[in-house]
């Protein structure tokens, strides 16, 4: 009876050895797998550097034995970090191609489960690295349809920009920065009295905030003015051009202008003038000044000079409001000019 309890345990004992053993030899023989990863790569300092790669996601071929790759996988769940200038990863500014084998065996985490980076597919990423620099900004205080009195004071009057240190470089020249005042807002503002209102900064031109990573400090600005008068506009059918020039210079020549009239145009002026003109108070004018001189060379065109708001009632005399005309398709041609010799004239 004891001998057969020696065997039975005997029996016990090599069956859980044999087991173990087993056991342990499935765990360690090697086998290969590939599994996808997603790849950061990042700067080490935050807000130091911009990193930006054509590749996240890879395929990675890995060989080891079961225990190594299944610690691996588990690894390979969660993004896998990899901070510029560490592990083989370039860390200079520029443009960099990297082998992701050499990377992915180097880096700390992965040689730590036992498994052996075999391939890759792609086997290179195209890595971009910049440095964030600060630039100097002036700002451009611009308050639409508004006319001030005196000048505004703006504070601050230059801010900071962060940015790339390619796009910096890119640029010529001093950066501006626009506070440009909504027409809603400055319409409500009465004329006479000082105001203050904040306004937010718009990046320069060409630059976008998100994607060009920039940014503007402060993002905002106090500008103190003091409104003369709001601006308005309307649109006219067409304006009358007139010459301009001394009276001497009548006697000597006739000059005839063509066209006689801009058609179709949009006037600025100040709120009462526009009114003035709306009722037909006041009448628009285009002026083309000519000297002696241009009479005496024959020049054959000449841009307006000027425009005037003038009062109907009264324009043989001198005096009126200046506006700014625009054409409605954006062109503003010179005026034709013919001059000839007075008939009593001196020749």
């Amino acid at each position: 009876m004891n001998f057969l309890r020696r065997e039975f345990g005997t029996i016990i004992v090599v069956t859980t050895v044999t087991v173990l053993i087993w056991a342990w030899a499935a765990g360690e023989t090697r086998t290969q797998q590939d599994v996808f990863a997603r790849l950061e790569f990042r700067a080490p300092t935050s807000g130091q550097y911009i990193v930006d790669t054509d590749t996240q996601q890879v395929s990675i071929s890995i060989e080891g034995s079961r225990l190594a790759i299944q610690k691996a996988i588990q690894l390979l769940e969660k993004p896998l970090d990899l901070p510029i200038g560490v592990d083989g990863v370039p860390g200079d500014p520029g443009q960099h191609f990297v082998d992701l084998v050499s990377v992915l065996r180097q880096h700390d985490e992965l040689r730590s489960t036992g498994a052996t980076i075999t391939g890759s597919s792609p086997t290179t990423a195209q890595l971009s690295v910049d440095e964030l620099v600060t630039a100097r900004a002036d700002v451009r205080l611009t308050l639409p349809n508004t006319q001030l009195a005196g000048d505004a004071i703006v504070d601050p009057g230059s801010v900071t920009l962060t940015m790339p240190a390619s796009l910096r470089d890119s640029r010529t020249g001093t950066f501006v920065v626009d506070a440009v005042g909504t027409t809603s807002l400055l319409s409500q503002l009465t004329p006479g009295r000082e105001h203050e209102i904040e306004i937010a900064l718009r990046p320069p031109e060409g630059i976008d905030l998100d994607r060009d990573r920039v940014t503007i400090e402060p993002s905002k600005v106090v500008a103190k003015f003091t409104i003369q008068s709001q601006i308005s506009e309307t649109t006219l059918d067409s304006v009358r051009l007139q010459l301009s020039c001394p009276h001497e210079v009548l006697e000597e020549f006739d000059v005839d202008l063509n066209p006689t009239n801009y058609q179709d145009v949009t006037v600025r002026a100040s709120r009462d003038v526009i009114s003035a003109i709306e009722s037909g108070e006041m009448v628009v004018i285009g002026f083309v000044h000519l000297s002696s001189n241009d009479c005496e060379s024959s020049i054959t065109s000449k841009p307006v000079t000027y425009f005037m708001a003038m009062d109907r009632r009264e324009l043989a005399l001198t005096g009126g409001v200046s506006v700014d005309v625009e054409r409605n398709d954006d062109s503003m041609p010179d005026i034709g000019i013919t001059v000839s010799r007075a008939a009593n004239g001196t020749p």
